[in-house]
């Protein structure tokens, strides 16, 4: 019997990401969005409207979704200079680098068939989703290549392969919002990988070209992929081998080569940047920055909110399973290779300002490096030994995928909320699909049978300290409440229990607008109801943190514990407070109802 092609087994492997792409229920528009957006923006831009001026850009945007006002539309676009006529994409210009031939056959297939040739049509759109599935492809059969490399037997190399596709939030960028970079990075940082390595065995210009290159290109889609190098010594395998590489490397033809090849392609940025502003370098993500004295490095790794193990539990398991393995092996200098590239990356990323990254699943930054966390996988796989140790070797990562597969899905039922998750949200869906729990987070007003009176409203006139009332930076009408350490507790609401309804088991419901200019800020709503002797019968606090991505206003909704039966004298009392950081409130309203049944 034939063998089969290792590429067919990759294509099978597949097979289940390219139905999702086919069947997935979705309007041809939303396929170029939210940060993908930006990304794209250069190539109608160069090939049809042949100017970096992105206002046609915005205008086509404003097309497909009417329902965003232009600030929205624009936000990838950034005012660089004091007069405010130019504009700057902030996202970096690889990603459209790497899209351009898929981009060029949609055009020429559009001219064809006679579609609109603006860039945003449907062939313009569903060549971005062929683009992802191609570059997914291209490192799945480098990955392969790179593992043949470590005679990693053929099942465990098909096993790995599935794992980190399905078992990893790389499935859901590559097929839900394939225009947004990671499924890029991550092929080519597999092809990078498999270059490098061959470039430690053979230090020929046909290997280290093809790695020089790959290093620049990966660099203008990300430029934190430049930290891929770090793990160069773990695939050279020792301190010696790492040594003789650099010296068999750099000699001066190979440096004028490599040096060439890789500002050839870091230029492509430069002279976006030129073209745009006239200078060779800008920070185009205006007040978004780093912030290495406050690393949220805990947070990335295990908070409900996006952390990476809790998300992607097969990289806990990676990195559990590697550690004891290169220590029981003895190999120290991989061992420590490994934790510096680890720790590394996690504190860049984790310094970020934003550092969940927005509405995303998971901990999406690391999905550029999962090739070489597939070679950890694939490595302790192979040193798996006893009947015991394989066993429980398979289904642990068959479990992690699981899990994984399942929480993709309620993150595109919206049942994960896309970035206001907690302990409590959490463990109240855990492992729940059914399409009554979308929305419960991002809209929890559709579980709830409101009344449509008592409805009690304020905006700064209940704030009890004149330290709370502000005017700056407002929101809506002319003043806000702003919370600070020095304000004290300041008091929203205070009225009767007489003036709701006396039942038990009601809730009540709280929105408001907030702006958070600290991210660290720990500011909390707490509402009490307090009896007619002082005493306090019902407390209930409900952090802010969790649902504020930064300096920008957003909508806060939430909804309390049931309320006890309450009695018509006691007082209701709803106040902010916050000892670090300062938040500020405008719009705050209560309502009261009923949790519903279905």
């Amino acid at each position: 019997m034939k063998r089969l092609s290792p590429a067919f087994i990759i294509f099978l492997i597949l097979v289940p990401a390219i139905i999702t792409d086919i069947t997935r229920v979705r309007s041809w528009t939303d396929t170029i969005n939210a940060d993908g957006y930006g990304y794209y923006a250069y190539l109608p831009c160069t090939f049809i409207y042949h100017s970096l001026d992105y206002k046609k850009i915005m205008e086509e945007e404003h097309k497909l979704r009417p329902g965003m006002d232009m600030d929205e539309v624009a936000y990838p676009f950034v005012l660089y200079n004091n007069d405010n006529t130019k504009l700057t994409d902030k996202y970096f210009v690889g990603v459209s680098v790497v899209l351009t031939p898929f981009f060029l056959l949609a055009f020429f297939l559009s001219y064809v068939f006679g579609f609109s040739l603006t860039g945003y049509s449907a062939l313009f759109q569903e060549a971005v989703v062929v683009a992802a599935l191609f570059y997914l492809f291209l490192g799945l059969y480098y990955l392969r290549k790179l593992l043949l490399e470590y005679k990693v037997p053929d099942r465990i190399i098909y096993f790995t392969l599935a794992l980190v596709l399905y078992g990893t939030n790389l499935f859901y960028y590559a097929t839900v919002e394939p225009s947004i970079s990671h499924v890029y990075s991550f092929g080519l940082v597999a092809v990078f990988l498999y270059y490098a390595k061959q470039s430690i065995n053979d230090t020929k210009l046909k290997n280290l070209l093809p790695a020089i290159l790959l290093l620049g290109l990966l660099c203008v889609i990300r430029p934190t992929n430049l930290f891929i190098v770090l793990v160069i010594p773990f695939l050279a395998g020792s301190f010696q081998q790492t040594k003789l590489f650099v010296i068999r490397t750099f000699n001066l033809r190979n440096i004028i080569v490599l040096l060439g090849a890789i500002t050839l392609v870091l230029s492509i940025q430069l002279f976006k940047w030129h073209a745009e502003t006239g200078q060779w370098y800008i920070w185009g993500y205006g007040g978004e920055s780093f912030d290495f004295s406050k690393p949220h490095f805990t947070d990335t790794l295990f908070s409900y909110r996006k952390g990476w193990f809790l998300y992607t539990p097969l990289m806990l398991f990676t990195l559990i399973g590697s550690v004891p393995m290169l220590a029981r092996k003895r190999n120290y200098f991989l061992l420590a290779i490994l934790v510096l590239f680890f720790i590394i990356t996690t504190y860049v990323f984790s310094s970020w300002w934003q550092w969940w990254y927005g509405g995303s699943f998971g901990m999406r930054v690391f999905v550029d490096f999962y090739a070489f966390y597939a070679l950890l996988l694939a490595w302790v796989l192979t040193e798996s030994k006893g009947t015991w140790t394989r066993r429980v070797m398979i289904a642990v990562p068959v479990l992690c995928l699981g899990l994984c597969i399942i929480q993709t899905i309620q993150y595109n039922k919206f049942i994960i909320s896309y970035d206001k998750m907690n302990k409590k949200k959490y463990w109240d869906i855990f492992l729940k699909t059914a399409d009554r729990y979308g929305w419960v987070y991002d809209n929890p007003a559709s579980k709830l049978v409101l009344f449509n009176s008592p409805m009690l409203f304020a905006g700064n006139k209940n704030a009890n300290s004149s330290s709370a009332v502000s005017k700056a930076h407002l929101h809506s009408g002319a003043h806000q409440v702003q919370v600070t350490p020095s304000a004290g507790q300041v008091t929203l609401f205070a009225f009767k229990a007489s003036e709701i309804p006396d039942s038990a088991g009601e809730t009540m419901f709280v929105t408001a607008w907030a702006n958070m200019p600290d991210v660290n800020c720990d500011a909390a709503i707490t509402t009490h109801i307090v009896s007619a002797n002082g005493t306090i019968s019902y407390t209930d606090t409900h952090s802010l943190a969790d649902e504020i991505a930064g300096n920008e206003w957003e909508r806060i909704q939430y909804f309390g514990k049931p309320l006890p039966l309450i009695n018509a004298s006691d007082s209701i009392k709803v106040y902010v407070k916050c000892i670090t950081g300062s938040v500020l409130l405008d719009d705050v309203s209560i309502q009261f109802g009923k949790q519903r049944q279905d």
